[in-house]
């Protein structure tokens, strides 16, 4: 979670990026009112750490989707523009925020359906956009990408590319992070193809990918792993770039985490993984600083 200590200690390490759920139903309890506080601090500590945010809208209010699912219905959908809308207004301030359009959800059980997916982002998009017209929304953030059900195909066909401003992925694999510069390359030139021209070029951003210390062995090799991940995401995108995760140890994910920031233990341990981003992120600062190259950075 973006604990304002979490916050603190990423920046230490040179990150400028962090992505986080923002979750619906604390914030609307009764229908129309919100009470927005809870996120007030997280986002000054963002702000004063000249941060920005990816910020996960969670789909799910039992005010208007009692079985507790994602929200499918248009008085659900638009409960939600409604909800979001309100977020930016209030975070319209913090330059660099970008609504993420839920998390992963080709493997929603409502939003497999690419359809309905396609009539959230359009319906909150529509709303937000209509707030703030500078907004920036994003998504879909699909798992695994997409492209191999077609899923993600699907969501371009249904318009969404329309309302988006940045699409992301999440391109997890088993095997080393090289091959994702194919895969990203050929999500950039769908984009390409199904995106209006009055906004082309999109960019294309890896909104979340990691690899778990247990999977493959070792932190060491984690470290490793980010290091190659972080280079090959943003040079191929030449956007920000998130590793998942940033706390841990979580033995059910296989230790995704690049410190410990479990209750009882030492507070923020670093573990290599953190270590090895605080390196990169100096070595690029120097190169950029010494080239004059202003686009290339490498982000968690």
């Amino acid at each position: 979670a973006a604990t304002p200590g979490v916050i603190d200690q990423l920046r230490s390490a040179g990150f400028s990026w962090i992505r986080n759920d923002v979750m619906w139903e604390p914030m609307e309890k009764k229908a129309g009112v919100y009470d927005l506080t809870s996120w007030d601090y997280t986002m000054d500590r963002i702000r004063a750490n000249d941060m920005g945010i990816i910020a996960i809208a969670n789909p799910k209010n039992v005010l208007y989707q009692s079985d507790g699912t994602s929200v499918q219905t248009s008085k659900g959908l638009a409960a939600m523009a409604r909800w979001v809308s309100a977020l930016a207004c209030r975070y319209s301030n913090n330059t660099r925020v970008w609504w993420e359009m839920t998390n992963e959800p080709n493997s929603d059980s409502a939003y497999k359906n690419s359809t309905l997916y396609a009539e959230l982002v359009a319906t909150v998009a529509s709303a937000v956009h209509g707030s703030i017209p500078n907004a920036t929304v994003v998504g879909p953030a699909s798992a695994n990408i997409g492209l191999d059900t077609g899923w993600l195909l699907q969501v371009f066909e249904a318009g969404a590319l329309q309302h988006l401003d940045i699409v992301t992925v999440h391109p997890y694999r088993s095997d080393g992070p090289e091959p994702a510069s194919t895969d990203l390359s050929q999500v950039m030139d769908r984009v390409a193809e199904y995106a209006p021209p009055y906004k082309t070029p999109m960019p294309v951003a890896n909104g979340e990918w990691g690899y778990g210390a247990a999977v493959v062995g070792s932190l060491q090799e984690q470290a490793q792993l980010f290091v190659r991940q972080q280079l090959i995401t943003s040079s191929v995108t030449m956007q920000p770039s998130i590793w998942y995760e940033a706390c841990g140890p979580d033995v059910r994910e296989g230790r995704m985490g690049i410190m410990n920031c479990t209750a009882g233990g030492p507070p923020f341990a670093p573990f290599p993984a953190f270590e090895a981003a605080r390196v990169l992120h100096m070595v690029l600062r120097e190169v950029i600083v010494e080239s004059g190259v202003d686009k290339l950075t490498v982000t968690g």
